[in-house]
């Protein structure tokens, strides 16, 4: 019989008599809860390079999820590498002065790690933070 109402209801409102029919109540959505970010230390350091005009980065590691981008800090002399998924890895990478200026001006990277066993290449954003003293 209810459903008989509703399409009296809708038909009465479309034809300009009544009001709207009321929609049926939803329940709100159950909370979901976000996994926390993971922060890891990768061992090593990472290897800059210059190649054709692109600057590579690359590690010996294998990363859970895919690297969004890259930041190097010169006061604390570490790559942070943050992932699609939130998650953070840093390593540590200590850079000559005469190549700072290099870094300074890359905005992209090619990141080459680890994938099972074979490389893997991931063309990224590129941060570089240097001390103005």
């Amino acid at each position: 019989m209810t459903d008989l109402m509703n399409f009296l209801r809708n038909l009465l409102y479309k034809i300009g008599i009544g009001s709207p029919p009321e929609e049926p109540r939803k329940e709100a959505p159950a909370y979901v809860s976000q996994p926390k970010a993971r922060f890891g230390k990768i061992d090593g350091e990472a290897i800059f390079a210059m190649k054709d005009g692109y600057l590579v980065v690359i590690l010996d590691h294998q990363f859970d999820d895919v690297p969004s981008w890259i930041e190097w800090d010169a006061e604390r002399k570490i790559v942070s590498i943050t992932h699609l998924g939130g998650d953070m890895d840093e390593v540590s990478a200590d850079i000559k002065e005469e190549h700072v200026d290099a870094l300074i001006d890359a905005k992209r990277v090619l990141l080459a790690s680890n994938q099972n066993d074979k490389k893997i290449v991931h063309f990224v954003p590129f941060l570089a933070r240097k001390n103005v003293a």
